[in-house]
């Protein structure tokens, strides 16, 4: 079971909101047009991203300092949870940079979690 909370502010459709999971059940009541899709999109782009640098760390760990770290040297490139969850946003909301995510109008977004 993964408990994370998620702040959120101005991120696409959504102004401001702040999520918690309890009991691994979440519900998300809002109005048409008010971000649930994104937020959907966003979460499920955290939980992939989380565990492909889980996975890609463990295959690192299991062949450190062996021949099979030249033959896969991409591997070294996911190691960071940040990066990875920026590609992964940006292929899921089928945008060309982050920047794009930004709410109309809006000089920043910011997407903060806690597990």
């Amino acid at each position: 079971m993964i408990d994370i909370e998620l702040d959120i502010k101005n991120f696409l459709a959504i102004k401001q909101a702040k999520i918690k999971t309890v009991n691994n059940i979440t519900v998300i009541i809002a109005p048409n047009r008010a971000g649930k899709t994104q937020l959907m999109l966003l979460i499920y782009s955290i939980l992939w991203s989380w565990w492909k640098v889980s996975k890609d760390n463990h295959f690192l760990d299991l062949y450190e300092g062996t021949i099979m770290r030249d033959i896969y040297p991409e591997f070294k490139k996911t190691r960071d949870l940040e990066n990875e969850l920026k590609k992964k946003i940006k292929n899921v909301l089928l945008v060309k940079k982050t920047e794009d995510i930004l709410m109309w109008g809006k000089k920043e977004y910011n997407v903060s979690l806690k597990s």
